[in-house]
């Protein structure tokens, strides 16, 4: 249930700024993605991104990115 949620939150920053590419949208979702340790969200700097995943989505931190 994932893709619904980024396709939206992508959608929406589109919307904001049209001239996003996949690129852009791909370099947003690395540099923004948080993941959970000891319940504080951290930026997600290590470990397998095939595997893991980025982390979690964070729609605000990518509209101010």
């Amino acid at each position: 249930m994932a893709a619904p949620i980024v396709t939206g939150i992508v959608a929406l920053w589109m919307q904001a700024y049209p001239k996003l590419n996949a690129r852009m949208v791909r370099e947003i979702l690395e540099k923004t993605s948080r993941t959970v340790v000891n319940g504080e969200a951290i930026t997600a700097t290590s470990g397998n991104k095939l595997q893991m995943g980025y982390g979690l989505i964070d729609a605000e931190a990518g509209m101010h990115y």
